[in-house]
């Protein structure tokens, strides 16, 4: 029991020596600790008392059941609901949610939308995403009957492409790829292979070595924690860093977990509960680096992204509030007719079509290597 409360001692003013100053004594840096526990646990006990149940895994989901009647005058086809079917059984449960999941995700193709269609898909890494020419060298004409509004997108996408807007580069260095994940919480699930983002936070603090207790003891072949962390990292770097750079992928970043939780706390409809992608914890950062930071910030730079859009940086989320604001009131005060509209998109992210969205990047300037990644 004794050794068992100094080894916790230790680690406890390890830990102390990390997040304080260093120039602090150690009776100071483990009061200061110490109040932080206990606040953290102050607010575990509020966490617990008003938790969201919405987060919760689900345990029930109800089932909408449809019947379909033909009009015999028409011979149209008419959906109508038919009553709720509850399931909360964990084998009638996965199956029902992995039909819906197959169908819900697979909206796009089913429903035969251009961009899921030839000759459209012609467009391709085997053509090099080109928007003229197939992989055998044939041109891509679009059919007599397509929509006009398809026809208007893809001519935008042909004269953004020919603006030939500067690029940005695909290498991520090491010290953004530490950055990146010294600067992710911990609590993120992440990683359906088991190398969750906490393996990655220990290796991070055993090579930035912030309290000098990773420096000292080697092993059999004379190398310490801090050096052996840092191989471990320069070499998920380095095949993540490839990847992007050189446009392959791992095997192991095939598998992504959907997460289903409640979106509503009391709702149990099955359409209704929120879906929550788990990727490796590696290539969620170097995606996020590239296709989130850099790109928002080259877009930005470069003016590619409409004045109407807010969610930018240098914005903040109070300023389209404000906009409209002023808007309004301009309206009235002048006494000028005004229509505004506003679309909340039923599950438009899980409706986004990647070649459609890997085109919108490569016509911003975004290298090909991270596209085929």
């Amino acid at each position: 029991m004794t050794a068992r409360r100094s080894f916790l001692l230790e680690m406890k003013e390890r830990i102390a020596s990390r997040k304080t100053s260093s120039g602090l004594p150690m009776e100071v840096t483990l009061k200061i600790i110490d109040g932080q526990l206990r606040s953290k646990k102050v607010y575990s006990h509020i966490a617990r008392a008003v938790k969201d149940f919405s987060n919760q895994s689900p345990t029930k989901v109800e089932i909408i059941r449809e019947t379909t009647h033909v009009d015999p005058a028409t011979g149209e086809s008419v959906t109508l609901p038919a009553g709720k079917t509850t399931v909360d059984t964990q084998r009638t449960l996965k199956k029902a949610i992995l039909r819906r999941n197959r169908s819900h995700f697979a909206q796009a193709k089913t429903e035969r939308t251009p961009w899921t269609q030839l000759p459209l898909t012609l467009i391709s890494p085997h053509n090099q995403f080109n928007l003229y020419q197939d992989s055998d060298g044939n041109d891509i004409e679009l059919p007599a009957d397509t929509f006009p509004e398809t026809s208007l997108v893809l001519e935008i996408l042909k004269e953004e492409y020919a603006a030939n807007y500067p690029g940005w580069s695909p290498e991520v260095s090491f010290e953004d790829f530490i950055s990146g994940i010294l600067h992710w919480k911990e609590g993120t699930s992440t990683s359906p292979s088991g190398r969750h983002l906490g393996i990655y936070k220990s290796l991070v603090t055993a090579y930035l070595d912030a309290g000098g207790e990773f420096a000292h003891a080697t092993d059999k072949d004379g190398k310490t924690v801090q050096e052996q962390a840092e191989a471990i990292l320069r070499l998920i770097h380095g095949l993540a860093s490839s990847a992007a750079k050189y446009g392959f992928f791992l095997e192991r970043w095939r598998t992504v977990i959907n997460v289903m939780i409640y979106k509503k706390p009391g709702c149990l409809e099955l359409d209704k509960l929120r879906v929550i992608h788990l990727f490796e914890a590696d290539f969620n950062l170097i995606v996020g680096i590239l296709f989130g930071r850099r790109a928002m910030y080259h877009a930005a730079d470069n003016q590619l992204i409409h004045k109407g859009q807010y969610g930018q940086p240098g914005g903040e989320c109070l300023d389209v509030v404000f906009s409209k604001i002023l808007h309004n009131h301009m309206a009235t005060l002048t006494k000028t007719a005004m229509g505004q509209f506003e679309s909340d998109a039923a599950s438009c992210f899980d409706r986004i079509v990647m070649l459609f969205a890997i085109l919108g990047f490569l016509s911003f300037g975004a290298p090909l290597g991270p596209i085929n990644m």
